[in-house]
């Protein structure tokens, strides 16, 4: 791009959390910003600001099925070992504030579904999964709604009835309208 005369860049990483992977975005801009007398900006990931906990709440919660007695819902999340990882508890109180049905539980880093495996199985009959990415893809396929060592069969062996939903926040317009407005933050130098 540098070499066709763009002077001015603008990236939106499709990230949830300001994690690893966030990082390295940043670097490889810092080292191009030295290089260079381009201008690039970064947009934030989904959480980031308190006020981007709550939009994202209410885009979940309008997609999520409404709260039943015996019925939760559990949101897969990538987590991590970075200490962005934290952001899966605040987005867990958020939505804790507005309804009790719903948890999170990672692939990597706390809580995984052990963590609250016991709590799902004395509290519901029904679980509904849904992945807490971007993408449903590999992890959503396998971890969350394999046929084996995954969320569903773990949870369908203690005698809960699952419903996995293969869907990525990236398919939600509400998600598309967070990521848009993460760039417009930092154009706007919010």
């Amino acid at each position: 791009m540098i070499a066709e005369g763009i002077v001015e860049l603008h990236i939106q990483p499709l990230h949830v959390i300001p994690g690893f992977e966030y990082e390295k975005i940043q670097n490889a801009i810092a080292i191009v910003k030295h290089k260079t007398d381009i201008k690039i900006t970064i947009g934030s990931p989904l959480l980031n600001k308190e006020h981007h906990y709550d939009n994202i709440v209410d885009v979940l919660l309008e997609r999520l099925p409404k709260e039943i007695n015996n019925e939760g819902i559990i949101l897969m999340g990538h987590g991590t070992q970075h200490f962005a990882n934290a952001c899966y508890s605040m987005l867990q109180n958020k939505l804790s504030d507005k309804r009790s049905d719903i948890h999170i539980a990672n692939v990597e880093g706390y809580p995984k579904i052990n963590h609250i495996v016991n709590l799902i199985v004395k509290k519901y009959k029904k679980v509904t999964i849904m992945p807490l990415m971007i993408v449903a893809g590999d992890h959503a396929m396998n971890d969350m709604a394999g046929d084996e060592d995954s969320y569903k069969t773990l949870l369908e062996e203690r005698g809960i009835e699952v419903t996995c939903i293969l869907e990525g926040l990236g398919e939600n317009k509400g998600i598309h309208d967070a990521l848009i407005n993460r760039i417009n933050e930092t154009l706007s130098g919010e």
